[in-house]
């Protein structure tokens, strides 16, 4: 059944058609100021159940009309598939024949595809990193806190928050990671 939202079924019948997420994501006219952004949120949308509904029904009805209109089935293309790997591998043309096999791997579904969202330049910090990035935010927090209680006046602390080496590391975050610092930076 068609989505009630436009773009969502433009984007479930780009994706259906074998356009890859992010192409399809915004051939469906959505927007994003990033290529991560664009690939993120193209990703979610097309984990929504709707969606996926959606790509699957449209997937099965063209199945159904090609295997109507000339005769093509899975069971056709299996062989088809078979029979190229075994003549490709006959002609010591093993690329082709493993793109066969995988090919015909991926329809019995032996293969689960992976695709990896990258975080941002927190993913470069070891994990000691991370921890101690948290707990000088929580700790900046606090003494903030207590010393806007006690003067009101954020602008004159210190810029000492961070233990030593961290400035350049720190230096190379975008905001709102580059925050963290002590001091005024509200």
């Amino acid at each position: 059944m068609k989505l009630d939202n436009e773009r969502h079924e433009l984007f479930a019948q780009n994706l259906a058609k074998g356009i890859p997420q992010s192409k399809a994501y915004v051939q469906a006219g959505f927007e994003a100021t990033t290529d991560q952004a664009i690939r993120v949120n193209a990703h979610k949308l097309s984990r929504k159940t709707a969606v996926m509904r959606r790509v699957t029904e449209l997937q099965e009805a063209g199945a159904r009309r090609a295997e109507r209109e000339i005769g093509i089935d899975k069971a056709w293309i299996m062989l088809r598939l078979r029979d190229l790997s075994e003549a490709a591998q006959e002609a010591n043309q093993y690329g082709p024949s493993v793109r066969a096999v995988e090919l015909m791997g991926r329809e019995r579904g032996m293969f689960v595809e992976k695709h990896e969202v990258r975080g941002g330049p927190l993913e470069e910090l070891s994990i000691a990193d991370l921890e101690r990035l948290v707990e000088n935010a929580d700790a900046e927090s606090a003494r903030r806190s207590t010393i806007a209680g006690e003067s009101g006046d954020q602008d004159s602390q210190d810029r000492n928050a961070l233990p030593a080496g961290w400035a350049s590391k720190q230096a190379q975050l975008p905001a709102p990671y580059g925050a963290f610092q002590g001091g005024g930076g509200s």
